[in-house]
């Protein structure tokens, strides 16, 4: 078992230099547990929690200063994977990150309200969905952003709005 499989599972040693590739390893499970639907939510929620405990006291990292890894990122994924579980907790989490994430992540920014426009349509929510992804198209044409046009392109909203926005 290699070493980031031992940390991910807890059975590797964990020096404390390292907490923000901890933390990154942490957060690698959930997510492959979003991937796996309902079937390991309870297990992804876990590993992010895990995570936010191992979060640094400095995001950045001088050793890794492409990684930031402050709580505002590890929301935005944890919403990111209840948002792809369709499970409606993903717009409180993601709501209470966007205006957190700093203006300059544009590409973060892009993906989250791809997110958000998901979780409002699993959660009968035209309106909102139909607003986050009119956001989320413009941001992704801006910044050329091919993956999140293809994921936007997959929405289907609901043909009403019976969600709360």
């Amino acid at each position: 078992m290699n070493g980031a499989v031992q940390l991910a599972h807890g059975s590797a040693p964990e020096p404390q230099a390292y907490d923000a590739r901890r933390a990154d390893i942490r957060h690698s499970p959930t997510v492959h547990c979003a991937g796996d639907l309902a079937l390991h939510r309870s297990d992804a929620l876990r590993a992010f929690d895990t995570a936010a405990g191992l979060l640094p006291d400095d995001p950045v990292d001088p050793a890794l200063p492409f990684l930031f890894l402050g709580g505002v990122h590890l929301d935005r994924w944890r919403g990111s994977a209840l948002s792809r579980l369709g499970d409606h907790q993903a717009i409180d989490q993601l709501d209470h990150a966007l205006p957190r994430l700093p203006e300059d992540f544009v590409r973060a920014r892009t993906g989250m309200l791809v997110d958000l426009a998901y979780a409002y349509a699993a959660a009968h929510d035209r309106d909102a969905a139909l607003a986050h992804a009119r956001q989320a198209r413009r941001l992704a044409l801006q910044i050329k952003s091919y993956r999140q046009l293809r994921r936007l392109s997959g929405l289907i909203l609901p043909t009403s709005s019976t969600g709360a926005a």
